[in-house]
């Protein structure tokens, strides 16, 4: 299967093993607009990316769609990782 949930799947099994055990994560919520690609009707995509930046590791992205909301997809993200105990930082939209 190829496609977005295929993609983060991997991601995830990839990331997993190279997360280190420390005392305090940090991991950081930032929405950003691709200007460097556009779609058919001239529009910059919208990607949600999730780091662990403890360990220098994107953990998660979503592709925000043009009629959708970045709140409703990082609360769906952060609720889909293992991230218990880690201190989340977000910028103001997510606040």
């Amino acid at each position: 299967m190829v496609g977005p949930k295929s993609s983060t799947e991997l991601l995830e099994r990839l990331t997993k093993p190279l997360v280190s055990e420390v005392k305090q994560r940090l991991i950081s919520l930032d929405g950003q607009a691709v200007r460097a690609s556009r779609d058919d009707n001239n529009r910059a995509p919208y990607v949600l990316n999730v780091r662990d930046t403890t360990n220098c590791l994107t953990l998660s992205q979503k592709l925000i769609g043009a009629k959708e909301n970045e709140i409703t997809h990082a609360t769906e993200v952060v609720r889909s990782l293992e991230i218990h105990g880690a201190v989340v930082i977000a910028d103001a939209l997510n606040t």
